[in-house]
């Protein structure tokens, strides 16, 4: 979604581009998460990602 392309802000060829799951997590937590590519692990970090970017009003529903 744009709203953490604009969040993360990583340099890109063409400007800021998509981040990676682990540099938005990164982003939002200061640390990397455990077992990335491993589909739960993807799947939890994924869903802490979304609460935290809905709690620092990034995103909105």
């Amino acid at each position: 979604m744009q709203a953490t392309i604009d969040f993360c802000n990583i340099p890109g060829k063409y400007g800021p581009k998509w981040p990676r799951l682990q540099e938005l997590y990164v982003r939002l937590f200061g640390r990397e998460f455990d077992g990335a590519h491993d589909a739960m692990a993807d799947i939890s970090a994924t869903k802490e990602c979304f609460f935290e970017l809905l709690r620092r009003n990034v995103i909105s529903l």
